[in-house]
Order: C-alpha cells, then sequence, then structure tokens
C-alpha cells in the first residue's frame, strides 16, 4: 500500500479517490428508449408487433397493468422517475417467457441488474395474486 501511494506522488497523481457513479450514462436513457419504444411503435402503431413480443393483446396487458399496479407501483424521487408499472410488468412477462439472464434483460431495456433482481419476484408475486383467484386452480 505504501509504495503504491508511493508511486503514484512519483507519476504526479493524486491520492484523492475516483468516486463511483450514482447512475451508468447508459442507463439514464431509460425513459427515452423504453417509452417511446413500447408505447407509441407498439402499443398505438403495431398491435401485432405488439403480440408478437409480450405474447398478449395490448388490452390484455394494460388489464393486467391495472391488477397488479397497486401492488408494484413506486413514487418518483426527486433524483429520478420511478420504472413505471408497464415496464415492471413487460419486464417481468419477458424473463418468465424466456428465462433470460438479469444482466440480458438490464441490457434490453435499460434497468440494472440489481433493479432487475427486485423487479421480477415482486411483480411476479403481485400477478400470482391479482390471477389466483380467476385463473388458477388448485
Amino acid at each position: 500500500m505504501l509504495y503504491r501511494r508511493e508511486k503514484r506522488k512519483a507519476a504526479g497523481e493524486s491520492n484523492r479517490r475516483i468516486g463511483r457513479l450514482w447512475v451508468r450514462p447508459w442507463l439514464e436513457q431509460r425513459c427515452d428508449t423504453f417509452c417511446q419504444t413500447l408505447d407509441a411503435e407498439s402499443w398505438l402503431g403495431d398491435p401485432g408487433g405488439f403480440r408478437s413480443h409480450l405474447q398478449m393483446t395490448t388490452e390484455v396487458f394494460e388489464e393486467l397493468c391495472r391488477l397488479v399496479a397497486p401492488s408494484v407501483k413506486r413514487q418518483d424521487t426527486n433524483m429520478r422517475l420511478s420504472i413505471s408499472v408497464a415496464q415492471r410488468v413487460a419486464l417481468t412477462l419477458q424473463f418468465l417467457a424466456t428465462g433470460e439472464t438479469y444482466q440480458s434483460l438490464g441490457c434490453q431495456y435499460r434497468i440494472s441488474k440489481s433493479s432487475i433482481s427486485g423487479i421480477v419476484p415482486d411483480t411476479s408475486d403481485a400477478i400470482y395474486k391479482a390471477l389466483k383467484d380467476d385463473h388458477l386452480k388448485m
């Protein structure tokens, strides 16, 4: 440790540590890309594309979002907007349908892996609780 400090001084570097990022720059663009893609293109312009992506119609998706919204909706903060209910449901449905890794989904949806690791179980649980009485008979 002392050796590294002396080596830095000799090279003219400061002892100050490099700060960590609060949010990676490519993740900051989340709402710009995902919201526009899902809302504008899939919902309004191409219902067939929406169906092929999420395996359901826009009406069914909106109903599912309405059912789970009280459980999964989060409050916006001064620092950033929360991840919307539609994003949470779409992300969870894609994970359940494909089994993709959280890292892969993070790149597609521009959401961090640590956020996805909380979103998928919470939203899956909310979907189960919302649909268990009507659609899941045991």
